[in-house]
């Protein structure tokens, strides 16, 4: 792992461009521009770990699910349990404390995380927390940055969609799919291409490749 830390960049995503090596990590204090799925703004205030790590791979959605998960297990390590929902979130009861924005550029893939640490600032549009809200603990960035590296190359390794769908919030409940349309229906797996297998109200299923997932209630 090759780190190169900066103070302030628009957004770790694209200075990554410039830095096209496997396992380099651009690691920045502060993003003017940080960017979130949908085109969102990604608020990034100093204390928390904004980030991108340079993957050769050929173009895989299903590495965005990895990332959520050794996200996961690595706020497991510093003592906070999280859940993930589909397909890349990281939340604490509902409260999205990591997000993920994954993007191509040539034979490599630029895995953005930006992740709530010691922050406690959030969009007002958007449910937030961080660690030391959770916790009242201050954790150390570089050591959070070095976990998440470590268990994400482990993760990639291995059948890890098993050990997501055990993290996962999104799965067993009925939630509302939006992606150009509304489609309500009950998330019963993922693929193995990490899309979303939905089963609707006349049993037939469907496989969501996209979307922004509104969680109704978990079924029991």
């Amino acid at each position: 792992m090759k780190i190169h830390h900066f103070k302030e960049v628009t957004s770790t995503n694209e200075v990554a461009r410039q830095y096209l090596e496997e396992g380099t990590v651009i690691m920045a204090d502060t993003q003017t521009r940080g960017r979130g799925r949908h085109a969102r703004e990604w608020h990034s205030p100093e204390g928390g770990l904004w980030c991108s790590l340079v993957v050769k791979h050929e173009p895989a959605p299903v590495l965005n699910l990895a990332a959520a998960l050794a996200i996961s297990k690595a706020f497991e390590h510093f003592g906070l349990l999280t859940r993930l929902k589909w397909p890349n979130d990281v939340h604490v009861d509902q409260r999205k404390i990591c997000g993920i924005l994954s993007e191509t550029e040539g034979d490599y893939i630029i895995v953005g995380v930006g992740v709530n640490l010691n922050n406690k600032e959030f969009p007002e549009d958007i449910p937030g927390t961080s660690y030391v809200t959770e916790t009242g603990n201050v954790v150390d960035r570089m050591e959070f940055l070095e976990k998440f590296v470590e268990t994400f190359n482990a993760v990639i390794q291995d059948d890890f969609l098993t050990e997501y769908r055990k993290y996962s919030s999104t799965i067993g409940s009925t939630v509302i799919v939006k992606n150009g349309r509304e489609i309500t229906g009950t998330a019963v797996d993922v693929d193995e291409k990490g899309r979303l297998i939905l089963r609707l109200e006349n049993g037939k299923e469907m496989k969501i490749y996209s979307g922004e997932i509104l969680r109704l209630h978990q079924l029991q």
